[in-house]
């Protein structure tokens, strides 16, 4: 059921985003012209850049959190997330 609501919840957003958009470009269109339409849409487009780049950052971080979770779960073997995790016998060559 969870994964059906994020589906609506995103194709609604999606769909409203695409529907203010053509009927803005509409409204240009009529108002101003054929060349003020198209230089709006650009740049709406270009406006939707910087959330498309958050919302795959989301995404990406969604799937390293999910891919951790079910590997705790297995009991399996994790990478370390950074070189901050390993021991000092690793980073200090056994010395010690």
């Amino acid at each position: 059921m969870g994964k059906y609501y994020q589906q609506t919840i995103t194709r609604t957003i999606v769909f409203g985003i695409a529907l203010i958009i053509i009927i803005a470009s509409v409204l240009i269109w009529i108002i101003y012209g054929s060349q003020a339409a198209f230089t709006g849409v650009s740049c709406m487009l270009a406006g939707l850049l910087p959330l498309i780049f958050i919302y795959l950052v989301f995404v990406f971080m969604d799937y390293v959190i999910n891919k951790y979770r079910t590997a705790e779960e297995n009991q399996d073997k994790l990478p370390p997330l950074s070189d901050g995790e390993q021991s000092n016998e690793d980073t200090n060559g056994g010395q010690g």
